[in-house]
């Protein structure tokens, strides 16, 4: 699958962003795969981006912390959420099973 995202690999101002052709993520048993239809830059994004954030941000970053979009795939031991499904993903909040997904 070809996967586009507008990312930077380095901290600074808008010029830093690239809107470019990325790698498709491991997929494993556990995970579901997310066709994003809408993402948010905020606040944090901003921080993030100047490098004056607290948090650690590994390079290159995508930023966007408030997704929308529908399951595209889901890992066999995903019972709870099926393909097709709509849902709001919020990556920066963790569960048990990883960023938390509303469905």
């Amino acid at each position: 699958m070809n996967m586009k995202a507008i990312r930077y690999h380095e901290f600074g101002e808008v010029d830093v962003l690239k809107y470019e052709d990325v790698p498709e993520p491991e997929f494993g048993d556990d995970d579901v795969l997310v066709r994003v239809r809408a993402a948010s830059l905020n606040h944090l994004d901003l921080r993030l981006r100047s490098g004056k954030s607290p948090r650690p941000v590994d390079l290159p970053h995508i930023g966007g912390v408030d997704i929308a979009g529908d399951v595209e795939r889901v890992g066999k031991n995903v019972k709870d959420i099926a393909p097709g499904t709509r849902v709001v993903v919020d990556p920066t909040v963790k569960t048990p099973k990883g960023p938390m997904v509303i469905g």
